[in-house]
């Protein structure tokens, strides 16, 4: 790695802005700190997965980048457009009962493993600033386990933004909701332009 400055860029960039995660942990934070850093920890397990599978796999998918990014875009696009459908129609943060603590942490892991953005993140860190210099797996296993630290504190850090604007998610519950669908089809979006 010839310089780690774009790389921490990249890395802390893609952990901070919204995203699916970020909006999500923000949403269930606003029920309760509890709900958010419940999703969290299950995002983090999710990611450490998927980052892994990313590092393992990202000279394969290289390879074969033009046809995996088409069907890894449609995907990604519909996914997101389930999120923000999601998010339009709850209305608030009291619509329908608190999720368990469980299915809140199964959730969050489970929707790593399809998320789209986090796929492409980590294959683009991949690609682009790690495997050109480090091969070995640990190695990789290591970045797999920093890429997943970094992405645990930008959700986290939506959590703890959520659970501090609870009272204005309270006032506002309709307008709040709408407008974290409205980033997520942003993101979506983004996908494909």
């Amino acid at each position: 790695m010839t310089s780690y400055i774009p790389f921490l860029a990249f890395i802390f960039i893609g952990a901070f802005t919204p995203g699916p995660n970020n909006c999500m942990a923000l949403s269930h934070a606003a029920r309760g700190l509890r709900s958010g850093v419940t999703f969290s920890v299950g995002v983090f397990g999710g990611m450490l997965i998927t980052m892994s599978a990313c590092g393992l796999l990202s000279s394969f998918l290289t390879r074969h980048l033009d046809s995996a990014e088409l069907i890894m875009k449609i995907i990604g696009c519909a996914y997101m457009v389930w999120l923000a459908w999601r998010l339009w129609k709850s209305g608030g943060v009291n619509d329908g009962p608190v999720q368990g603590q469980r299915k809140l942490l199964i959730t969050g892991c489970a929707l790593q493993l399809v998320n789209p953005k986090l796929i492409a993140y980590g294959i683009t860190a991949f690609s682009v600033f790690i495997l050109p210099s480090f091969h070995e797996v640990t190695i990789l296993i290591w970045f797999a386990v920093l890429l997943a630290v970094v992405g645990f504190a930008g959700t986290l850090t939506w959590a703890f933004c959520g659970a501090g604007l609870k009272r204005i998610f309270q006032a506002h519950p309709t307008l709040i909701n709408r407008v974290l669908a409205v980033l997520v089809l942003v993101c979506a979006a983004s996908l494909i332009m």
